[in-house]
């Protein structure tokens, strides 16, 4: 997904299963990737290096901090020697400020880019287990249109479980 969530880390946040992999969510995900953020904001201290974590691991940040003596990121980059710690893992917090600076003036780098308005989606919370079928008929929704709302759930499913939470635009929303 968008936010590279690894298998384990991503269960502790989102559903991955057979049937659900919300780690293919932009929605799902992204809310899941700020709760990472700030988990890792709250246990590091600073968000240098909470955002260096999202990459290299809060354990992985921990050893740094204990090996160098300090949560001083520039200091961890410059002194730290390990073989996990690489080009990836150094250069993620200053990949994220471009990243963020571009997102800001993103006129001034590409002053012709016109984005598309955002998709509109309304979220309706499936209470129990139910063919996908029975929602499409009524709302006279296509497949297609269903699973591309829907990124996380497997093309091969064809019951929706209890809990998940179904994207459909606002004028199809009573109907589910």
């Amino acid at each position: 997904g968008m936010w590279q969530f690894m298998p384990d880390t991503g269960k502790k946040f989102l559903r991955i299963t057979d049937t659900v992999d919300e780690r293919r969510d932009p929605l799902v995900s992204t809310r899941a990737a700020a709760r990472l953020l700030s988990e890792n904001r709250k246990l590091l201290g600073n968000w240098p290096l909470a955002i260096t974590a999202y990459n290299h691991g809060t354990e992985g940040i921990f050893r740094a901090i204990d090996i160098v003596g300090t949560r001083d990121l520039v200091e961890i980059i410059r002194r730290y020697q390990a073989p996990t710690f690489g080009f990836a893992s150094k250069n993620f917090y200053a990949e994220f400020l471009a990243a963020a600076d571009i997102a800001r003036n993103s006129e001034v780098h590409f002053p012709s880019l016109r984005p598309h308005p955002p998709l509109s989606l309304h979220e309706v919370e499936i209470k129990r287990q139910v063919p996908i079928q029975s929602l499409l008929k009524p709302a006279a929704v296509s497949q297609s249109d269903f699973f591309e709302w829907n990124p996380a759930l497997s093309l091969t499913t064809t019951m929706i479980p209890a809990g998940y939470r179904v994207k459909v635009p606002p004028e199809k929303a009573g109907h589910f």
